[in-house]
């Protein structure tokens, strides 16, 4: 059945340390809230509606968010990379989300044209070919799909036990500042790049891990990839060269990157946000030296961030588990908010017209 919208209102810890336990949180009325799904607010994270409605009588709170991205040019349009669920669409208009129908068994990512809204990528495994991990393009905002590329089978094992596998691709990224790039990681370590919006790749760099994921600073185009090991590289030149990238600062290091925020201001890359392990570190240098960002936590407690997003001027939004940090001045002083739900958030979005405008997106319980 559908799961109707309901107003949840996030209630402030006072206290200076993130409580992760019950009870520290309350909402504006007594309501059983699914775990899982996607949940807006318009006023900076007091208040949140759930929008968890789908097409044809159903609910989105068990799907899986792989990647959820925003239409450029209608913000109010969300989709999302569901696994097995496919390719879900929300339309705000409408309240609700649909699937959009594409060659795909499980849609592992997702990523829209940054100046045309009708051009989509995917990938994920095929339904024709469940163990190959393909991409598909779209022109028509989703009605037919383009095959573009199609991981290939990788040698595993030592000479007398060689093995034949299928490669997957494991990350898809569009370059936002020359959206004819396409950036794609596999788990061989390949970094492919194409250059032409799909029609031919190279083979940019060769890792010693498995790509976990690739993004694109979009104001300065530089690459970030991040391996399976927790190791982050950048490159400045298009993929000629990469340096490692070390979340350090003082005596504090991150071991694993969590999400990663460019904040920009016109077409200068202001900083880098980084949700860690180790809480939140802020780089004014692309990457080069770090600082760490003080939440209002114990100085004995390591809070592992695992969402993040920057809005318009200082706004930034962090989520730990179901704990959710708002700032409104970079990070100085923060709010510490707590759903009354038991699974992570998984991705944090805002939007970039409006700063007080924060999508939160779950984990199913």
């Amino acid at each position: 059945m559908f799961m109707n919208t309901i107003n949840i209102k996030l209630a402030v810890l006072l206290s200076s340390v993130a409580l992760f336990g019950a009870g520290c949180g309350s909402t504006t009325k007594t309501v059983a809230v699914p775990p899982g799904g996607v949940y807006v607010s318009k006023d900076g994270g007091q208040n949140w509606l759930q929008m968890s409605k789908f097409k044809g009588g159903l609910d989105i709170t068990k799907v899986a968010p792989y990647k959820v991205v925003f239409d450029p040019y209608n913000t109010a349009k969300l989709y999302m990379a569901g696994g097995p669920s496919g390719l879900l669409h929300f339309d705000n208009a409408l309240v609700e989300w649909d699937q959009v129908k594409t060659p795909a068994q499980s849609v592992l990512g997702v990523a829209v044209h940054p100046r045309n809204q009708n051009i989509l990528f995917i990938f994920g495994n095929s339904v024709t070919d469940p163990l190959r991990y393909k991409i598909w393009k779209s022109f028509d905002d989703g009605k037919n799909w383009v095959e573009l590329y199609v991981d290939p089978v990788v040698q595993t094992g030592g000479i007398f036990n060689k093995k034949i596998a299928p490669g997957i691709i494991t990350a898809m990224e569009v370059d936002p500042t020359r959206p004819e790039i396409l950036l794609t990681g596999s788990n061989s370590g390949a970094l492919l790049v194409s250059s032409d919006g799909g029609a031919t790749w190279s083979n940019a760099h060769s890792f010693s891990y498995g790509i976990a994921g690739v993004r694109v600073a979009p104001a300065t185009g530089q690459w970030y990839v991040l391996l399976v090991n927790g190791q982050i590289y950048s490159s400045s030149d298009a993929g000629k060269s990469f340096d490692v990238v070390e979340i350090k600062s003082g005596d504090t290091t991150a071991k694993s990157l969590l999400a990663i925020q460019f904040v920009s201001e016109g077409n200068l890359t202001k900083n880098i946000l980084a949700g860690t392990d180790r809480g939140i570190f802020n780089s004014i240098d692309n990457g080069k030296k770090w600082s760490v960002v003080p939440l209002p936590v114990s100085e004995k407690q390591s809070v592992s961030i695992n969402a993040i997003a920057a809005g318009v001027g200082k706004t930034v939004y962090a989520g730990a588990n179901y704990v959710l940090y708002t700032s409104l001045d970079g990070g100085v002083k923060w709010k510490v908010y707590q759903f009354p739900l038991t699974n992570a958030i998984r991705f944090l979005l805002t939007d970039p017209r409006d700063a007080n405008t924060v999508y939160a997106v779950f984990n199913p319980a």
